[in-house]
């Protein structure tokens, strides 16, 4: 049997037979990504792995415009306020070193209130969580895939 989450549907007949609504199981496991626009992008679920510090996102999320960083690894200082209001978009790798808590905390510094890391295309793996360790990051953030960073 197949189980159907995070949908609704509402049959409405001629009048005099009974109509019928379908609510399924609203689930936000497992689902750290959502897509408020555009339209075709809505429905698609796709893999996005949380980190290991920082806030932690929930099934309200974090809902914002999406800005690609001005240094696209993310390893050195953004400039101040350029993010602000925004998501960061950071790619993986960079400079020897440079680790997932540092792209985030640069993000968080030019005033990003999340940030979304796109995997290396040349990658060997994908994590199932960002590691590291920062107790100063307080936003939010998750690794997708390389594909979904370049949809973005």
């Amino acid at each position: 049997m197949e189980v159907l989450l995070n949908n609704a549907n509402f049959t409405t007949p001629s009048d005099g037979n009974k109509p019928v609504m379908q609510m399924y199981i609203w689930s936000t496991v497992n689902r750290y990504f959502f897509y408020n626009a555009p339209i075709t992008a809505i429905p698609r679920v796709l893999t996005a792995n949380p980190a290991q510090f920082g806030t932690q996102l929930n099934g309200t999320g974090i809902t914002g415009d999406i800005a690609l960083a001005s240094v696209i690894d993310g390893c050195s200082a953004l400039p101040a306020g350029s993010l602000a209001g925004k998501i960061g978009l950071m790619e993986r790798g960079g400079t020897s070193g440079c680790t997932f808590a540092s792209k985030v905390k640069n993000a968080q510094n030019a005033g990003a209130t999340a940030a979304i890391i796109g995997n290396n295309p040349t990658a060997a793996n994908f994590p199932s969580s960002i590691g590291g360790t920062d107790a100063t990051t307080t936003i939010p953030s998750v690794l997708i895939t390389n594909d979904e960073a370049v949809n973005i």
